[in-house]
């Protein structure tokens, strides 16, 4: 009996949905309204004695001064007419508009070169970048004269 071994390798591409337990958790209290989670809250607290419920803490009358300082100083802020604060420093929009039309559109950088570089210059760019000895860049000028 002749028994043939084959050795190969092979590879598969899957995709799987994998719930989590958390996952699960989020997809079933998503759809809850504020009272069904309070309820559901309240039930997972008497069904397991590890769960306490945390009090949240009542705003301290210093942070509500706070708060109403900061209201107040945009409300203040929104009384402000800031047009005629600055209407003796502003030009009205017509001027504007007129000088922004007297200005000529101007042609695009890319197109304000006047000269490509030659094969000297690129040399004599190559030579400055690499040799930072003055008297070797002399002798390098010189020559390519």
């Amino acid at each position: 009996m002749a028994i043939q071994q084959k050795l190969g390798l092979s590879t598969r591409l899957s995709q799987r949905l994998i719930l989590t337990p958390s996952l699960q958790q989020a997809i079933k209290l998503l759809p809850l309204t504020t009272l069904e989670l309070a309820e559901v809250l309240e039930q997972e607290v008497m069904e397991n004695p590890l769960l306490e419920e945390v009090p949240q803490e009542q705003p301290s009358a210093e942070e509500i001064a706070q708060e109403e300082a900061k209201t107040e100083r945009e409300d203040i802020l929104k009384e402000i007419d800031v047009e005629k604060f600055f209407e003796d420093y502003l030009d009205d929009g017509d001027h504007r508009r007129t000088r922004s039309a007297e200005i000529p559109e101007l042609p695009p950088i890319e197109n304000t070169l006047t000269e490509q570089p030659d094969l000297y210059d690129h040399l004599m760019w190559q030579l400055h970048m690499s040799v930072s000895d003055e008297f070797t860049l002399e002798i390098g000028e010189t020559s390519a004269l």
